[in-house]
């Protein structure tokens, strides 16, 4: 007898009971590629507005990593005199 893995779809609208033998059983978490679409969609779409909350809530904004490259400030190509020890 063959084991099989009970699966719940996570689309929350869906909720299907399906089977997976071992054999197909790639963690799959939606019945259909179809659900899987819609539910990784609907995934990023909650990363991004957690985002933007958390910048929102960010106490020194200006500070962030994203400011302190886009500042102006930029490396040069000069190299520091080395002395007599350089080659």
């Amino acid at each position: 007898m063959e084991s099989l893995r009970e699966v719940v779809c996570a689309l929350s609208t869906c909720r299907l009971v399906f089977y997976l033998c071992r054999f197909c059983d790639r963690n799959d978490r939606y019945c259909t590629d179809e659900h899987a679409t819609l539910g990784r969609s609907g995934g990023v779409r909650a990363g991004g507005a957690r985002q933007i909350e958390a910048k929102a809530l960010a106490p020194f904004p200006e500070h962030s990593s994203s400011s302190r490259r886009s500042d102006g400030w930029r490396f040069t190509n000069t190299v520091a005199n080395l002395g007599p020890w350089a080659i």
